[in-house]
Order: C-alpha cells, then sequence, then structure tokens
C-alpha cells in the first residue's frame, strides 16, 4: 500500500544501496532500503541526491520483504533541501533529530501518531514570521512528541495558593515550594544573586508562569526561556541525557 512519509534520516552504504529512516503515516517509524538501481529509468523532477534529502514528503510503497521502497510518488515531493533558510533549516533538523533519538531509544513501540505532530510541526516552521513564531513552533512540537509518546508533562497544581512550585521531573509533578534563604540554600542556590531565570534554570516556576505555559501562552522572554528549560531537561531525561547536536543550533 502507498503511504504517506518523510525522510528523517538516510544513510548511504554504497554506491546503489542507502538506508532510509521514514516516519510513516500509517506505520510510524521505520527503517527501510532504498536501491538506486531500481530508479535508474525514472525521469524524476528532482536529483537522486535531493530525494533522499530530510524533510522530502512523499507517498511511497514498500514490498513486504525487509522494507524495500518499490515506489516513490514523485509528485508528492513536499520541499527542496536548498529551498530552505537557515533559520528554519535548523529547526527542522531539531525535530527531526528528537525523532530520530526517541526512536533508536523506544523503537520497539513505534507510533504512526508522532506522524501528525511532525507534519504540522513543518508546516508551522515553513510559515513562521519571525523567529518567536520559530520558537513557538519548536516548543509546540517537544510538547506534542511527549504527549505522543505518553511523556506528556503536567502542568496542573494541586495547591494554588502558593506563588512558585518547582516541577520534579521523576515524578511528573509540580509542588509547591516556599523561596527563602534556607530552601535557597538547599539547592544550592546562591541567595546575593537570586533571579527569575536562576529559580527558572532549577525548575522553580512562578505559578502565573506555570498556567501560561500550560496554556502555550509564550508571549515574552521569560516565559520563552520557562518552555525552552522545562522542555530539555525533561527530553534529556527520557533520552538518558543523550546529546542532542542540532539544539546548538537554534538555542
Amino acid at each position: 500500500m502507498l503511504t504517506e512519509s518523510y525522510i528523517i534520516h538516510s544513510q548511504k552504504l554504497n554506491n546503489l544501496n542507502t538506508i532510509v529512516y521514514l516516519l510513516t503515516k500509517d506505520f510510524g517509524f521505520i527503517q527501510a532500503f532504498y536501491n538506486k538501481k531500481n530508479y535508474n529509468n525514472t525521469n524524476y523532477k528532482y536529483s537522486k541526491q535531493s530525494i533522499l534529502q530530510p524533510f522530502n514528503n512523499f507517498l511511497i510503497e514498500l514490498s513486504n520483504k525487509k522494507n524495500q521502497i518499490i515506489s516513490i510518488e514523485e509528485n508528492f515531493v513536499y520541499i527542496k533541501i536548498n529551498n530552505l533558510n537557515n533559520k528554519s533549516y535548523f529547526y527542522k533538523s531539531y525535530i527531526n533529530e528528537l525523532v530520530f533519538l526517541f526512536y533508536k531509544k523506544y523503537k520497539n513501540d513505534p507510533n504512526s501518531i508522532i506522524f501528525h505532530s511532525y507534519k504540522k510541526a513543518l508546516q508551522e516552521i515553513d510559515n513562521a514570521d519571525g523567529i518567536n513564531k520559530l520558537k513557538t513552533a519548536q516548543h509546540d512540537f517537544e510538547n506534542d512528541l511527549l504527549k505522543d509518546l505518553g511523556f506528556e508533562i503536567n502542568f496542573e497544581i494541586n495547591n494554588e495558593n502558593n506563588l512558585y512550585y518547582k516541577y520534579n521531573i521523576k515524578d511528573n509533578i509540580f509542588t509547591p515550594i516556599e523561596i527563602n534563604k534556607d530552601s535557597l540554600n538547599n539547592l544550592n542556590i546562591n541567595t546575593e544573586k537570586v533571579t527569575l531565570r536562576s529559580l527558572i534554570d532549577n525548575l522553580i516556576f512562578p505559578k502565573e508562569i506555570i498556567i501560561d505555559l500550560k496554556n502555550k501562552k509564550y508571549n515574552n522572554d521569560i516565559k520563552f526561556y520557562a518552555i525552552k528549560n522545562l522542555n530539555f531537561k525533561v527530553i534529556k531525561h527520557y533520552l538518558n541525557n543523550t546529546k542532542i547536536f542540532s539544539y546548538e543550533q537554534i538555542s
């Protein structure tokens, strides 16, 4: 059957064969094999090299044996790599790397739900008209990916009378915390130089920021800083602190 798919990563084995990692609408994340000789007589609008670039979108058909790609619908190409501006390329590379790393760690649980979150993220990145829109697309995808994989951040707060809450990644809960000299010393926070950012670095958030993060309202720099730190630390936790190389390009 034909299935819509995106190329996440490709690895050339030799002059003829390439391993292609695909995120598909019907089968989730799969590893397939592309044999160049099968397409030598096909007139593609795009070069064979550009076909296997990340972010390209196709309808493909797979054989029943070893996921061999047996057909590609050329007119369904989503984007040419050289049309990407630098910023959007870096953000797309980041979400591709996240999908790839989560697959490597949790590959026994392929999830086609991720496909819809991924497709939406690419569209939002393409339509972004500024850096804040790119950041919003990034963080929305991070949240969607965590949710799709069963790691959704629980933004609920039980006692709304407190002003500050500390997030515990392992227990996935915000717990009330009093901000005073003793509590800050226990967290090794310099009490002489306490700032909102230093609290956020330790996953301590004001109540109003937690509420806005839950509602995806990143309407100022401190809220972008908050969701950036929270999401990244949660993602690193579930990836066992695996280095995410593309993150450095957008941080």
